[in-house]
């Protein structure tokens, strides 16, 4: 009793007490003996529903095969949906878009594990239709822009920041701005003369073109934007340290000279997968600060 007194004296309530040790304990119980027997996995939907399984399901039966472990890929309705997937821990594994990935990492505590390599030095593309007089951004004024979703990375939120660095404030410098929800969109938005100007991912749209998913033959590349780091593996925080890092050298080992192995990351559009920590992130952290600056 004597414990228990001095308990008592620093105004501690002995429910208080219990209740921290409950959830002390939980916490301990779940970092520790969370077992894993199917990986379930999402992916942001920047593509058609057929085009991301086409490109998700080889990389993943490779990643469950290298484990021992089953896996479920799931693709969510949005963006927003992946984040809420994640932060309800109904997936251990997501492929986030850099700036969905921040938002997990801030609210959920995702912790990044690797990146295909062209994930390093990505850009997206301003494109127009063929038969256009636009010729450079500064053209497009008093336009219609159609970007891809609002938590896009290479769809909205970097083709902004840098507008923005360059004094464009889309809001005021177009004369629409329109949110198609996808890269695939865009182009159909494109396609239709629903917009004059779009933003998408430069790699989504080379596979796209290459595999002829959508028609591109009246459309005309504008620019680029200049590179930066976007899409990123991330895994939950009750992952095991051990678990943790088989995933991570099952991506990395993915060898391109390895026939078999090469399909699955020219499926992807990449030759390697490389570690990746928050600290590489910086100049999406600063767009990200932008953009929730902003009274979109």
């Amino acid at each position: 009793m004597k414990n228990g007194k001095s308990i008592l004296k620093l105004g501690i309530s002995p429910l208080i007490i219990i209740t921290m040790l409950y959830f002390f304990t939980a916490s301990c119980k779940d970092n520790s003996t969370y077992k894993i027997n199917t990986l379930r996995v999402g992916v942001i939907p920047d593509a058609e529903l057929k085009y991301l399984m086409q490109i998700h399901e080889p990389l993943l039966k490779h990643i469950s095969k290298s484990l021992g472990i089953e896996y479920k890929l799931m693709i969510p309705d949005s963006y927003e949906q992946l984040q809420e997937w994640f932060h309800q821990k109904k997936i251990d594994m997501a492929y986030f878009g850099g700036i969905t990935f921040l938002n997990a990492h801030k609210n959920s505590g995702a912790i990044p594990i690797v990146a295909r390599d062209i994930d390093y030095s990505f850009y997206s593309y301003y494109i127009v239709r063929k038969n256009s007089n636009i010729q450079s951004t500064i053209e497009s004024k008093k336009q219609r822009i159609c970007f891809g979703s609002r938590l896009s990375t290479s769809g909205h939120v970097m083709p902004r920041y840098f507008l923005e660095k360059e004094g464009i404030s889309p809001e005021i410098f177009f004369s629409e701005v329109i949110y198609s929800g996808t890269h695939y969109n865009t182009i159909k938005f494109i396609n239709e003369n629903l917009c004059d100007i779009g933003v998408v991912s430069s790699t989504i749209f080379n596979k796209l073109a290459d595999s002829k998913t959508i028609s591109i033959s009246n459309i005309r590349i504008l620019s680029k934007t200049p590179p930066y780091i976007d899409n990123v593996w991330a895994i939950q925080p009750y992952i095991s340290k051990d678990l943790k890092i088989k995933i991570r050298n099952a991506f990395l080992n993915i060898d391109y000279h390895n026939p078999l192995q090469r399909e699955i990351l020219e499926n992807i559009g990449a030759k390697s997968f490389l570690p990746i920590s928050i600290i590489q992130l910086k100049d999406l952290l600063e767009a990200k600060d932008l953009i929730e600056s902003l009274p979109l």
